[in-house]
């Protein structure tokens, strides 16, 4: 069977209206939540990066690769890990833009004291801090998706294994803080 050339275009056209249709169309509110956790996750992996930088002190040998590095390092991971969900789930490749996800991470990191020039103590307490901090965001983000009925199966499990790694964090600072 042979077809026209306005036939085909039809065809094709209907064929991409069909791939359209089916693009993730996430809600505002998915953006704009999943947009903070982005910023906070990338903030906490400046700050804590830096304190790797810095670390000083008697706890020295074990803070900087240990802790901070460790920290730092996992929390990469997942910066790239909702940046991508995010972008997937939502269609929007803003989510990954480096200038609007690096200005929410500068919003985190002035909300705390810088590491530079600070003791190995307040390092320690200040990261404790911000760790609790974002879990708490995590949960928060987590909370309100799952309420509004657009928490992805993926963006789910995602956020549970980051809280798991976030709470082992905390448990470390937690024990390294301790005198």
């Amino acid at each position: 069977m042979k077809i026209t050339k306005a036939q085909l275009k039809k065809i094709i056209l209907e064929e991409v209206a069909v791939v359209l249709s089916k693009q993730p169309q996430a809600s505002s509110l998915f953006r704009d939540l999943m947009g903070q956790y982005i910023g906070s996750i990338r903030g906490n992996q400046l700050w804590f990066h830096g304190a790797h930088n810095v670390a000083k002190g008697v706890g020295f040998s074990g803070d900087h690769p240990n802790l901070f590095g460790e920290i730092y390092g996992a929390l990469e991971g997942q910066y790239d890990e909702a940046v991508e969900k995010a972008i997937g789930n939502s269609g929007d490749e803003m989510m990954g833009c480096p200038s609007c996800n690096t200005k929410k991470a500068m919003e985190v990191i002035q909300s705390y004291e810088s590491p530079a020039n600070a003791n190995a103590e307040v390092i320690v307490q200040t990261g404790l801090q911000m760790l609790k901090d974002h879990h708490q965001l995590m949960t928060g983000v987590f909370d309100q998706l799952e309420e509004a009925g657009e928490l992805p199966l993926g963006v789910n499990d995602m956020l549970a294994a980051h809280a798991n790694d976030i709470e082992t964090f905390i448990y470390l600072i937690q024990q390294r803080a301790k005198v």
